[in-house]
């Protein structure tokens, strides 16, 4: 709760760097991780790895929009 709570007050420009920083521990440590995932998945270290790259390009890109799809929105009513 505590951290929801805590995360809610941030604004959209401030959500973006938890995603950027995951962005960057997923790169910097693909070669230990990669065989984790070889063993629990089933997967050549090179499907595992392409795994862990494309979850980071995933990173970058909702740090990229987040800011436009998070901001606030006036929405027109006829009430």
């Amino acid at each position: 709760q505590r951290t929801y709570e805590q995360w809610s007050r941030l604004n959209p420009v401030q959500r973006v760097a938890p995603f950027l920083r995951l962005a960057e521990l997923l790169r910097l440590e693909m070669h230990e991780l990669a065989p984790m995932i070889s063993g629990e998945m089933g997967k050549t270290r090179h499907e595992a790895e392409e795994e862990l790259a494309q979850c980071a390009r995933i990173c970058d890109h909702y740090a990229a929009v987040a800011p436009m799809l998070l901001k606030d929105d006036e929405v027109q009513t006829r009430a």
